[in-house]
């Protein structure tokens, strides 16, 4: 992806938090944009439709109200139709991203992966989040998957920094 469309996205991204956050609905929007992503992905022709310059605007519209309309908030239902006018649909999986990230930052909360050799118990899991949590001074979303490939311990990655124990 052009660096271009990553600053595009990110800008997209922070729009529609101020525009979810002074509406209240930012996680309902997080939820939509989702949805949209998934539908895209399971229907690559959904994406060829809407790039054929062929079609007219008013076809593509009335697609997306169709596919999109119940199933999306109003904001991000404008959103889909800037993007399908200006024919950068494309940019949805990264503006999702940059939105998430920045609602996370909003609220204190650090995206966590651990990689764990065995799997760990209920308790120990929330111990070591809370822990974790505490040291870091973030609230985390911790997503936790096991690794029969490592040895022993765990490796951790909290934003960019990876800790390996």
């Amino acid at each position: 992806m052009k660096a271009e469309d990553n600053s595009s996205a990110a800008q997209y991204a922070s729009a529609l938090l101020q525009l979810g956050e002074s509406k209240g609905t930012a996680d309902v929007m997080l939820k939509s944009i989702a949805d949209v992503n998934a539908i895209f992905n399971s229907q690559p022709q959904l994406s060829v439709f809407l790039k054929h310059p062929g079609v007219p605007p008013a076809e593509k519209q009335a697609l997306l109200k169709d596919v999109f309309g119940e199933i999306v908030d109003e904001v991000t239902s404008q959103l889909l139709t800037v993007l399908c006018d200006r024919r950068r649909t494309h940019l949805l999986p990264r503006i999702e991203s940059h939105f998430l990230s920045l609602l996370q930052a909003k609220h204190n909360i650090a995206p966590a992966m651990l990689t764990c050799a065995d799997d760990l118990s209920e308790a120990n899991l929330k111990a070591f989040s809370a822990r974790l949590s505490q040291s870091i001074g973030k609230r985390l979303d911790l997503q936790v998957k096991t690794d029969r490939s490592l040895i022993a311990g765990y490796i951790l990655k909290v934003g960019d920094q990876v800790i390996d124990g």
